[in-house]
């Protein structure tokens, strides 16, 4: 049972789970208190997670589900095809944001100030296109960049997520996917 929480502040698991449903053995840990869960049920938004993909898709951590570029919150936005960005966040399989050429950004603006402790890239039918190389970064105003991971040679399965953690972490109202080169095509 969950005996007290503010389930919007942030949390974090003990077992080191980035994605997924608790499990029994899972204690989520947030304003100096430990909550156990010990029970089955269906938690989302504790893993202080910032969710994006190709397709782009979304939970509700950091980034709620888009509807549009500045709606229901924060601000989506891309180095091109910026139109469509929120499309990276807006939990649907069939619409993407779609970069040009081999490199490009992705980015969130939140409301306030959070940690992201991981983040999720979703690969659709095919990996042409896919990012191999990138940087996760932070900022707190937009323009100057804190690289919070770093990835290359990456070629991840079709149909599937993958998680990353970010080898550092910060406080920061702006996060993007910086990709400096794709794969294939």
């Amino acid at each position: 049972a969950i005996a007290n929480g503010n389930w919007s502040s942030l949390s974090t698991w003990d077992n080191s789970a980035i994605f997924g449903i608790p499990t029994a053995s899972d204690v989520v840990v947030a304003n100096n208190f430990s909550v156990n869960i010990d029970q089955s049920f269906v938690v989302e938004g504790l893993s202080n997670s910032l969710y994006v993909g190709l397709p782009f898709l979304t939970q509700p951590d950091i980034a709620p589900v888009m509807t549009s570029n500045t709606s229901p919150s924060g601000i989506c936005s891309a180095s091109v095809n910026g139109a469509t960005a929120w499309n990276a966040f807006d939990n649907n399989g069939s619409t993407t944001w779609v970069g040009s050429g081999a490199s490009g950004w992705l980015s969130y603006q939140t409301t306030t100030p959070n940690i992201a402790r991981s983040y999720h890239i979703y690969v659709g039918a095919a990996t042409t296109g896919t990012p191999r190389n990138w940087t996760f970064e932070g900022s707190n105003d937009g323009s100057s960049w804190t690289i919070l991971d770093t990835r290359t040679a990456i070629l991840q399965s079709i149909q599937a997520w993958a998680s990353y953690t970010p080898t550092s972490t910060g406080s920061f109202t702006y996060y993007r996917l910086n990709v400096t080169a794709i794969n294939g095509g």
